[in-house]
């Protein structure tokens, strides 16, 4: 999709692919909100725990998409018809974006999202009698 948003030949069309990036990313985040509550209410559910590790691996890869698009975005030669469209906020909210962002650091962001699943399956695993 970032692809075809940097060849786009008409702002009409990415803006038609930023319509199409939000819906997939608002799907996205509704499947891990589901899979993160079921697996905070049962750590021992099997499917849960294996949707929450597909997450803890695949977010930041998408982090990566993601700002591969914002720098399509910030460059895009419709820039003023887009910012029209969708308000400065989103360009100024790219930019920074940008900025913290860099691909060496999937690697890092996924064990950081491995290690604290195991911290809150520790968590939510503990018994205490009373």
């Amino acid at each position: 999709m970032v692809h075809e948003f940097a060849h786009a030949t008409s702002a009409e069309e990415q803006e038609s692919l930023i319509h199409q990036l939000n819906q997939i990313r608002s799907d996205v985040s509704s499947m891990y909100t589901i899979a993160h509550i079921r697996n905070t209410i049962n750590t021992q559910d099997e499917f849960y725990k294996t949707e929450h590790q597909f997450f803890d691996q695949n977010l930041p890869r998408m982090e990566a998409l993601e700002n591969e698009f914002y720098h399509a975005l910030v460059g895009s030669t419709y820039r003023v018809e887009l910012e029209k469209q969708f308000g400065t906020q989103l360009f100024q909210i790219a930019e920074l974006a940008i900025h913290i962002f860099a691909p060496d650091i999937v690697e890092d962001l996924q064990e950081t999202n491995q290690l604290s699943t195991e911290y809150n399956n520790l968590l939510a695993s503990a018994q205490i009698d009373f």
